[in-house]
């Protein structure tokens, strides 16, 4: 039988404390997430076909807010923003619109 002494004891504590207290998985940032609500993991889709089998659909839901994507590039692709445009000279109000609309 092994007989250890206290100057072992205590350094392997504290290596052991150590080598546990850093981080051991690597911290990562990726751009496939959900463009809703920013989870990181999707599930196919699963339908009952007329038969009665379980097939997958070709869609996919995310596991964060459960929004169903026609498509993965759907799920992580941010929206395109909306463009306003300013310019009224071609409405039929020709560019003049008084205080009643007309």
């Amino acid at each position: 039988m092994p007989v250890f002494t206290r100057h072992y004891i205590k350094t392997l504590a504290k290596t052991r404390a150590s080598a546990y207290s850093l981080p051991t998985m690597a911290i990562f940032k990726t751009i496939y997430k959900c463009r809703e609500c920013g989870a990181t993991s999707y599930q196919p889709v699963i339908d009952r076909a007329a038969n009665g089998a379980l097939k997958p659909t070709g869609e996919y839901k995310c596991t964060g807010c459960r929004n169903v994507f026609a498509s993965l590039r759907a799920w992580w692709e941010p929206r395109r923003p909306v463009e306003f445009h300013q310019d009224f000279q071609g409405s039929k109000f020709g560019g003049q619109v008084n205080a009643t609309g007309r």
